[in-house]
């Protein structure tokens, strides 16, 4: 191997990574390979490659689809323009640089401390310098945008380039459903499912009304440790589940919206195939986009299996109300102008909208797609 080689840390369970599953679910270890082979790249381009499919995928002698589909549908890559690059390798740009730097630093105080051979001291350092630069690599720390290669000349990242990095990491809010999911996977065996999602909601009122600052007004970074600190400071006690708080009342944006949706399609694919916290808004938004286009036949074919569920739900019951309206239900012709099915029509309706919806999500798997965009 050439002694101007450098080594870039492989996270070991890199493909328990929500993303690389995806990647993985589409392209298979073809796309997984054809990842990290990119991945190699940016780090010998300083981060920061030309979007040229066609290139890429000659290079690497593979499909140009597959390589233009592996950059653009799994948010495993920063594109800029006519450049991309990739947030987990600049990280490591970084700190490589930061140790290069600090290997520099004591080489000079030892130059300027010693009145021997200087340049046998120097070419010693410079060798030391080198070594430094390779081997394990430290995450999470950032010292600037250039890197340093074996020649030790600098290569600057473009600046541009380095704001739109950094502009990815700003804060997104999570939706309450995703909140309500974290809640319960942390507390699972500890809390019950209710009081967990009970306390999701609390801070998604708390937090959501105030614009998702802290004390002091600082700004949330990361939702998830905010989370964690909220359940340690809860107290379970007997688990009581008091009125359920509400947030800001304010309408919903379309983006909002769109995350609710595309949360609720991440786990349909996982295998939730109830989806109980969609409802008529999401159903109008994928109505209003023209996602979902519904003739008449089609509304009463999903308005008949809506009936058939609500009559599973019904069934065995002792409450005599429960009954009638299983019974009215169960006629040739269920008649919705009257009771008791009248009063039930809006469970009714939400049901038909899910099975409509779950229907649409069930077609964009089987289409191979990964998110709904």
């Amino acid at each position: 191997m050439p002694k101007d080689t450098f080594y870039f840390s492989h996270d070991y369970n890199s493909r328990t990574d929500d993303k690389i599953k995806a990647l993985n679910r589409k392209h298979g270890m073809l796309g997984y390979g054809i990842f990290w082979a990119i991945v190699e790249d940016l780090y010998n381009n300083a981060n920061a490659l030309h979007l040229d499919c066609d290139g890429i995928a000659f290079d690497l002698r593979t499909d140009k689809d597959v390589v233009n589909s592996i950059i653009n549908d799994f948010g495993l890559f920063v594109i800029d323009g006519e450049k991309f690059g990739s947030l987990s390798v600049q990280k490591r740009i970084d700190e490589r640089n930061s140790k290069s730097n600090k290997a520099r630093e004591s080489a000079y105080k030892r130059w300027t401390q010693s009145e021997g051979n200087t340049n046998a001291m120097q070419t010693h350092s410079e060798s030391n310098t080198i070594k430094e630069i390779k081997g394990n690599e430290i995450e999470d720390k950032k010292n600037g945008a250039v890197l340093q290669t074996a020649q030790s000349q600098p290569v600057v990242l473009e600046e541009g380039f380095k704001k739109k990095i950094d502009r990815k990491k700003k804060f997104v809010a999570p939706v309450l459903a995703e909140l309500e999911k974290y809640f319960v996977d942390a507390t699972k065996g500890k809390w019950r499912p209710e009081f967990s999602k009970h306390q999701a909601q609390k801070m998604f009122a708390h937090y959501g009304g105030n614009g998702w600052v802290q004390n002091k007004d600082k700004p949330i970074v990361d939702w998830k440790k905010a989370a964690d600190g909220w359940i340690l400071r809860t107290d379970p006690g007997d688990q009581k589940i008091g009125t359920t708080p509400v947030a800001n009342e304010a309408p919903k944006t379309e983006n909002e919206i769109l995350r609710e949706i595309e949360f609720c399609y991440q786990r349909f694919l996982e295998g939730e195939k109830k989806l109980p916290d969609l409802n008529g808004v999401h159903y109008k938004f994928l109505q209003e986009s023209k996602k979902l286009v519904i003739t008449e036949s089609k509304g009463k074919e999903f308005l008949q299996k809506a009936i058939e569920k609500r009559k599973s739900q019904l069934i065995g019951s002792n409450d005599g109300a429960t009954n009638r309206l299983h019974a009215a239900y169960c006629e040739k012709e269920p008649k919705f102008d009257v009771e008791p099915i009248k009063s039930d029509l809006k469970n009714l309706y939400s049901f038909s909208k899910r099975l409509i919806i779950a229907d649409y999500f069930d077609k964009m798997q089987h289409e191979g797609k990964i998110n709904l965009n």
